[in-house]
């Protein structure tokens, strides 16, 4: 799948972001462990969720 994103200045993309992919993963509550980082070229947030046994 290739996709092409442009920036598009929305507040909290980065965050909403992980938090999704995460809950998506796993089906459980995330939690977001690193805030958004940013430099000139990119925007990272981190996030984990665990999975029931």
């Amino acid at each position: 799948m290739r996709l092409h994103l442009q920036p598009v200045g929305v507040y909290g993309v980065a965050e909403s972001a992980a938090l999704l992919a995460a809950q998506m993963e796993t089906g459980t509550e995330p939690e977001l462990i690193l805030n958004k980082i940013k430099n000139a070229k990119a925007t990272c947030a981190v996030a984990r969720s665990y999975q029931s046994r």
